[in-house]
C-alpha cells in the first residue's frame, strides 16, 4: 500500500518526531504493509499536475499531524489544497491529529480557512484534530471535528542510551516567536542560568535540545553566558535534523531523567516515553494539553518573575514523587494508545485496507 504521508518537514525536530508517531500508528493499526512517501507540507502545493500524480502513485493521502492549522499567509493555512481540487482527489484523504496552532495575540484564522477546512472535512474519510484544545478552538468558528491523541506520544522504541555518563537533564528552549512566546533573552536567560547552577551544583548533566536552528542560537548563548561550564552541552541541530537522525534525537528524551522544555512536542514526547516533564509555558496548547489529559501539573508561565524557583521547587517535587509521577505517565499513556488504536482501526474498517495480522 503506497500511501503520500504529509507533514510538517522544515527542520524541526519535533515535527520529523511526530511523523515517526504518525507512521508507528498506521503502520501497527491501518495497514502493517504500507510504503510511506515522506512528503513536506511547507512545500508541497497541490495543483492539477500534482493531484494526478497523487491520484496515480498512491492508495491513500495522509496528512498529519503537527499544528498545521496556523494562518501563517493570511487566507492560507499550512496545508495547500485549493478548493476547487479536492473533489478530484481520488484516494482516500486521512487528515489525522493535526493542531490548531494560532499563537497568542494572532486572532482566530481566516474564514476562508475556516471554508477550506469544512470542504476538506467533507471529502476526508476522516479529519481529526489534536487532543490540545484545538477542538475546543476550532467549536469557536462552527468546525467539529473529532479529537485523537496527538501522535508525538508515541515515538518509543527500543533506543540505546546517548554517550553521556551519569544523569542527565534536558533543557529544550524555542526561540521563534518571541512576541507571542512572552519572554525577553535578558530575562530568561538569568533565570536559565539560576537553573543550569543548581543542576549542576547536584551533579546532573544538562543537555539543551534544540528543535529548530533559532533554539540553537539561545542555546549557545546561554552557554557562553555562563563560561562554557563543564557539563552542560548541546546536542548537534545540524545533525540531529537529519531523518536518519531522528531515534538518536528521541533517544535523549527516553533517558533523561527529567526534561524542562518550552516547545510542544519536548512536552509531548518524552511524556510519551515515561520521562517526567517541566513544562515553560508559552503557548495555550501547553496547558489545554495537561489539563486535557490529566497529567502532573508541573508547569510555570516562561515569562513567570519566580520562573528559576519555581522550575527548581518542580525539579525537587519530581524527584521526590519520581515513580508516582512515571506511574501517571504510563497510566495516561494507556488510555491515549487505546483511544488511538480504537480510532485507527475504525478507519481501517470502513476503508476495507486492514490486513494486519
Amino acid at each position: 500500500m503506497n500511501v503520500w504521508h504529509v507533514y510538517a518537514r522544515y527542520y524541526n525536530f519535533g515535527d520529523y518526531a511526530l511523523g515517526v508517531g504518525v507512521r508507528n500508528l498506521f503502520l501497527k493499526y491501518y495497514n502493517s504493509e504500507i510504503l510511506f512517501k515522506l512528503k513536506d507540507v511547507h512545500s508541497l502545493v497541490f495543483d492539477e499536475n500534482t493531484v494526478d500524480q497523487l491520484n496515480s502513485s498512491a492508495d491513500m493521502l495522509l496528512v498529519g499531524g503537527g499544528g498545521l492549522i496556523h494562518g501563517f499567509a493570511g487566507d492560507k493555512w499550512m496545508l495547500k489544497i485549493p478548493d476547487r481540487l479536492i473533489p478530484k482527489i481520488r484516494v482516500p484523504l486521512i487528515i489525522y491529529g493535526v493542531g490548531y496552532n494560532q499563537f497568542r495575540g494572532e486572532g482566530d484564522i481566516h474564514p476562508r480557512i475556516v471554508e477550506n477546512i469544512r470542504r476538506l472535512q467533507e471529502h476526508c474519510l476522516s479529519f481529526s484534530v489534536r487532543n490540545d484544545g484545538s477542538r475546543e478552538e476550532l467549536l469557536k468558528l462552527g468546525v467539529d471535528l473529532p479529537e485523537v491523541p496527538d501522535p508525538g506520544f508515541f515515538v518509543d522504541g527500543d533506543y540505546a542510551r546517548p554517550p553521556i555518563e551519569g544523569d542527565f537533564v534536558i533543557i529544550q528552549l524555542a526561540n521563534d516567536m518571541k512576541h507571542a512566546r512572552g519572554f525577553d533573552d535578558e530575562s530568561l536567560l538569568s533565570h536559565l542560568s539560576d537553573i543550569c547552577r543548581y543542576l549542576l551544583g547536584k551533579g546532573y548533566k544538562i543537555v539543551l535540545c534544540p528543535h529548530v536552528r533559532t533554539d540553537d542560537i539561545l542555546g549557545r548563548q546561554l552557554i557562553a553566558n555562563m563560561g562554557n561550564p563543564e557539563g552542560l552541552t548541546s546536542w548537534e541541530w545540524f545533525d540531529i535534523i537529519r531523518d536518519e537522525c531522528t531515534l538518536k534525537g528521541l533517544s535523549y528524551y527516553k533517558h533523561a531523567k527529567m526534561v524542562i522544555g518550552m516547545r510542544g512536542h519536548a512536552q509531548i514526547c518524552p511524556a510519551g516515553m515515561l520521562t517526567p516533564v517541566i513544562t515553560l509555558g508559552n503557548h495555550r496548547k501547553h496547558l489545554d494539553l495537561i489539563k486535557k489529559q490529566n497529567l502532573p501539573d508541573h508547569y510555570v508561565e516562561v515569562g513567570d518573575p519566580q520562573l528559576s524557583d519555581k522550575v527548581i521547587m518542580m525539579f525537587n517535587d519530581i524527584l521526590a514523587n519520581y515513580q508516582s509521577i512515571k506511574d501517571s505517565y504510563g497510566n495516561s499513556l494507556a488510555h491515549l494508545l487505546e483511544t488511538s488504536s480504537l480510532f485507527i482501526r475504525n478507519l481501517a474498517e470502513i476503508s476495507g485496507k486492514n490486513n494486519l495480522p
